[in-house]
């Protein structure tokens, strides 16, 4: 009945989850670059026109081509009508929260605490949400490419055969075709082995002798598809593909430091190399874009040499401040926790961790060598981050296993403990062989003496009862549950107020437009800017609003697109006496 209700909530909170991004979608009108990608997308005569545009781009401006493709077929198709836009948003930011899921290596596939905590660290602590996830032109910079970029994660962790559970990077060492299971007798052997040896992840993997060789068949089909969408993933964004690059490559080499240290053969290296090579293509095609060397030159510095190196490095270290400080101290505090409860460095959940860490690590480290990067490119660090934090919730033992007692007071088994990391306490030697009985499949001695007829009222010594561990579990298990109910009220609070920051913004812009649609073939318009008070991080509008002088560039980019030569920003308090003749012809 508990797992019902628990996937009856999780089921719950993926339409909630869909809701609430496709509500904040809805009250967020255009802005901005979407303006001017639209004046150049209406030009198109046919599909060809957009590669055509796109290639344009290619050679002038940047090399994310993957990400301004999708935004192009959506504007020739659906123009600047964000409705359709509203729901794919939605639901890629569903498919972002249950892919992050998948790359948890987790016992509960369903989990609702897991999923609360997830979406909720990321709508409080994600990177700029009104630039990445609300605004067109940022959602497919941002979203969409760091979607494309976790399935590729999910889709090499599925087919490399690194289960939630129990994998590792390395996976099975020998599958029959490069992607098939090992034996299960030799699984579950593997199991029991590794529960007695220290945990040191080699759980969920074979014994050399499993069926299979690296001269087995190779899935020539997965490897053409590892290949197609290694390249999407590698021409998505210029961070966050290198941290694909960094993924594939260390799904290379940790097998092969694994057969190295224990003679171990890894079956699906053929699918790794095929993933490694087409993420390092499609990251060559976008990094030798000579778009990205033109707009690199337009941008100037104030040092040069290694002043220069140390003013960004400073840079960086203050966006990673000011956007994780809290989720790099959730991440520190749970590995140390995990750490004190016995897991092993190279515990499947402990590698995985370490893993998106050190994505996180990379992918913000790399931006040193951009000259002037926005915050919002720290959006895909933002969501490794969060994956590696969810990981070591997961791995953390948040309650106590119970044990078995007699109620007369007498020592009795511990018949479990979290993830095997604390040899069993055998029964004392005048439990009159329990033990062996255990061994052999038959319940303990105290079991059956409650089976046969001891209720709750039955006389002390013949009773067992669940008692949990004392102290520290209960502890734990509450701290987990109120950090979970904490979070959700904070996000309820959150969402609410801000939810009301956006509908007022969407008002006022939506009766600025309407204003300038009316100034069309004026020389000049003055258009009242947004009310101070207003400003929400879910929200890019006060990015991108008006200026006083007409020559700035948000002045200019709106103008285009309305066709008004001067377009003049007046502050709101101020606007009245613009009200009544706000077009001018001079």
């Amino acid at each position: 009945m508990k797992r019902k209700a628990e996937r009856i909530l999780y089921d719950i909170m993926l339409v909630a989850a869909f809701a609430g991004t496709i509500f904040y979608e809805i009250l967020t009108p255009i802005y901005s670059d979407d303006m001017s990608y639209m004046q150049v997308v209406a030009k198109a005569q046919g599909i060809g026109d957009l590669f055509r545009q796109e290639a344009e781009q290619y050679l002038g401006w940047t090399g994310r081509s993957v990400a301004h493709l999708m935004m192009r077929f959506q504007m020739y198709f659906f123009g600047l009508n964000r409705g359709v836009f509203n729901v794919v948003a939605a639901a890629v930011s569903l498919c972002l929260f249950l892919l992050m899921m998948r790359l948890v290596h987790k016992e509960e596939k369903r989990d609702p605490r897991l999923f609360a905590l997830i979406v909720c660290v990321f709508w409080l602590y994600g990177v700029k949400l009104g630039q990445t996830v609300f605004w067109m032109t940022g959602a497919f910079n941002y979203l969409f490419t760091t979607t494309i970029i976790l399935g590729f994660f999910a889709l090499c962790y599925r087919w490399f055969g690194i289960e939630q559970a129990d994998g590792g990077v390395d996976g099975p060492e020998r599958t029959a075709g490069g992607v098939g299971q090992a034996n299960e007798s030799l699984k579950q052997a593997d199991v029991r082995a590794a529960g007695k040896a220290g945990r040191s992840g080699e759980i969920g993997r074979a014994d050399a002798s499993a069926k299979g060789s690296e001269g087995d068949r190779v899935n020539w089909l997965r490897v053409a598809c590892l290949v197609l969408v290694g390249i999407l993933a590698g021409w998505c964004n210029e961070n966050s593909s290198g941290g694909a690059v960094l993924f594939a490559l260390i799904l290379v080499l940790y097998p092969l430091w694994e057969k190295r240290r224990n003679g171990r053969t890894c079956g699906t290296m053929p699918l790794r190399t095929a993933a490694l090579i087409g993420v390092s293509l499609g990251f060559l095609m976008q990094l030798l874009s000579p778009g990205n060397r033109s707009r690199t030159a337009l941008i100037t510095e104030s040092h040069e040499g290694l002043m220069l190196y140390a003013a960004r490095f400073l840079k960086i270290l203050a966006s990673v401040e000011s956007l994780f400080l809290p989720l790099l101290l959730a991440a520190l505090f749970l590995l140390l926790l995990a750490r004190k409860q016995g897991m092993a460095w190279l515990h499947p959940k402990m590698r995985n961790a370490l893993l998106f860490l050190l994505l996180f690590l990379a992918t913000c480290g790399c931006l040193i060598l951009a000259p002037d990067p926005q915050p919002r490119v720290y959006f895909a660090p933002g969501i490794f981050l969060i994956i590696a934090c969810a990981q070591l919730y997961e791995a953390v033992i948040w309650e106590g296993k119970a044990e078995t007692v007699r109620s007369s007071g007498t020592d009795g088994a511990v018949l479990s403990e979290a993830d095997g990391r604390r040899e069993r306490q055998e029964p004392e030697a005048d439990q009159d062989g329990e033990a062996d009985g255990r061994e052999r499949g038959q319940k303990p001695k105290a079991d059956r003496d409650s089976e046969e007829g001891s209720g709750s009222g039955s006389p002390a010594g013949h009773v067992n009862r669940k008692v949990p561990l004392a102290g520290e579990g209960v502890l734990l298990a509450a701290v987990r549950d109120f950090v979970i109910l904490a979070l959700l009220v904070v996000f309820v609070f959150r969402y609410c107020e801000e939810g009301g920051n956006l509908a007022r913004i969407y008002r006022e812009e939506q009766t600025r437009y309407a204003l300038l649609e009316a100034g069309r073939g004026y020389d000049t318009v003055y258009a009242p800017l947004l009310p101070e008070q207003f400003d929400s991080p879910y929200s890019m509008a006060y990015e991108v609003d008006l200026e006083t002088e007409w020559t700035a560039f948000p002045n200019m980019q709106m103008g285009g697109f309305y066709d008004i030569p001067v377009l003049v920003g007046v502050p709101f308090d101020a606007y009245d006496e613009y009200a009544e003749d706000p077009f001018r012809d001079e």
